[in-house]
C-alpha cells in the first residue's frame, strides 16, 4: 500500500511515468485550438455537497479558464485556484489566482498567491483547476497532485474541446487504498508495469494505450473508495447557465401557483 504522497521518491517516479505517458513521440496527441463554441459549450455540473451559486460559479471559472489560455497564453495550460469558504464579503479577487503554464505542463505552486490560497483555506474547500491542450483527462501528475493535497475539495480538468472531468472526496474516503488499487490494475493488465518500483519505467506507444484504458474503468471504481468522478459530457446537468436560472424561475412560479 502506498502511505507516502510526499516522498521524493512518489514524485520521481510519477515524473518519470507521466514522461513517458503523455511523450510526444509516436503518441500522435497534437493540442488542440480553443474556440469560441469550446468555451460557450462548457458544461454545467451539479457538484455534490454545494450550492447552486458555487456550481454557477465553476462553470464560469472553466470558461474564464479556457479563454485566458486562448487570448493569454497559445492555448497552452492555466491553471485557477479558487478558494469556496472564507468570508461571504471576500473580494473575488482574494479568492482565486491564475498560473500560465506551458502546452504540457503548469506549475500551480511557482505563484505566491496560489501557495498562500493553499495555506490559508480551511481543510477541503479548494477548487483546483486546469485545462489540457492535448484533449485528454486526468494524468498521473494529477492524480498525485490530488492525492497529496487533501485541502482539495474539486480537481476540475477541462480540455481544450470544452470537455470537464473532475474528482472530489467523500467522508469515506480512503487514499491509500485507492491508489494501491489503482497500481494493482495497472500491473495486471499492463505488461511494463509488472514490476512497477520507484524507477524509471519505459512504455510503448501501445502500452500507453493499454495503461489510459485501465484508468478509465478505474475511475468507475472511486465510490468504493469514498471519491467521486465526474464526467461533464455525459451527465444530464449540461444545460448553459441561463437555462438553468430559467428552469428555476419556473420552479418559483410553479410553486407560488401552488399556494394559491
Amino acid at each position: 500500500m502506498y502511505d507516502d504522497f510526499s516522498s521524493p521518491e512518489f514524485k520521481k517516479f510519477v515524473t518519470e511515468i507521466e514522461k513517458e505517458m503523455n511523450s510526444s513521440k509516436g503518441s500522435g496527441v497534437e493540442k488542440f485550438p480553443i474556440t469560441d463554441e469550446a468555451i460557450k459549450n462548457v458544461p454545467y455540473i451539479k457538484y455534490r455537497g454545494l450550492k447552486e451559486d458555487q456550481c454557477l460559479r465553476i462553470q464560469e471559472l472553466e470558461q474564464i479558464l479556457l479563454s485566458v489560455s486562448r487570448f493569454k497564453n497559445n492555448c497552452n495550460e492555466v491553471a485557477i485556484t479558487y478558494r469556496l469558504d472564507g468570508d461571504e464579503f471576500l473580494n473575488e479577487q482574494d479568492r482565486m489566482s491564475i498560473v500560465y503554464g506551458e502546452e504540457g505542463e503548469v506549475n500551480i505552486f511557482s505563484d505566491e498567491k496560489t501557495k498562500k490560497l493553499f495555506e490559508t483555506a480551511k481543510e477541503l474547500v479548494i477548487l483546483s483547476m486546469h485545462n489540457h491542450p492535448n484533449g485528454t483527462s486526468f494524468s498521473f501528475n494529477d492524480l498525485a497532485f490530488f492525492y497529496s493535497h487533501d485541502e482539495i475539495k474539486i480537481f476540475v480538468v477541462v480540455t481544450n474541446t470544452g470537455k470537464v472531468n473532475s474528482i472530489s472526496r467523500t467522508d469515506l474516503y480512503a487514499k491509500n487504498a485507492s491508489f494501491t488499487r489503482l497500481a494493482e490494475m495497472l500491473k495486471e493488465n499492463v505488461p511494463r508495469f509488472k514490476e512497477l518500483s520507484f524507477e524509471a519505467v519505459r512504455i510503448s506507444v501501445e502500452n500507453k494505450k493499454k495503461a489510459y484504458a485501465v484508468m478509465k474503468e478505474w475511475f468507475k471504481h472511486l465510490k468504493e473508495f469514498g471519491m467521486r468522478y465526474e464526467d461533464g459530457v455525459l451527465k444530464s446537468g449540461i444545460a448553459e447557465k441561463e437555462q438553468r436560472r430559467k428552469v428555476a424561475k419556473n420552479k418559483r412560479v410553479s410553486r407560488r401557483g401552488f399556494a394559491r
